[in-house]
């Protein structure tokens, strides 16, 4: 997201007591401060979205070639064992739904990167209308 240039906070001929006052009471230092808090659980998020829905896709997009080799299979600490037990037809349409998730994925990541840069830009960049 293209952001404007801020203009400086004060002008350079005021004492730093009055400089400090004026960016206490600038509404760019208020909203620039709730960008920073929101980071946080936002940068969660984002990152969850994004590890969970690679994790998933990836996974199912090489799930048949794991069965092939074997590795279909859990062994529990109680001696019950889970076994996959898909039909080979069903392989085709895992691989298809990990890759249709693969790009829902990042089609979903570029328009959080969009939103966020518009929030950025709103928070960061206060331009008050004239």
């Amino acid at each position: 997201e293209r952001m404007p240039r801020r203009p400086l906070y004060t002008p350079r001929g005021k004492g730093w007591l009055e400089r400090i006052k004026d960016m206490f009471t600038d509404v760019r230092t208020w909203t620039a401060m709730l960008y920073f808090l929101l980071m946080l659980p936002l940068g969660i998020a984002y990152f969850t979205v994004a590890v969970t829905g690679l994790a998933v896709s990836v996974s199912l997009i090489v799930l048949p070639i794991g069965l092939l080799f074997g590795l279909g299979s859990h062994l529990f600490a109680d001696g019950t064992q889970l076994v996959y037990s898909g039909q080979p037809w069903e392989f085709p349409l895992v691989v298809l739904g990990g890759i249709a998730l693969l790009f829902v994925t990042l089609h979903l990541a570029r328009a959080l990167g969009k939103l966020h840069g518009l929030l950025a830009k709103h928070l960061l960049v206060y331009n008050p209308v004239v």
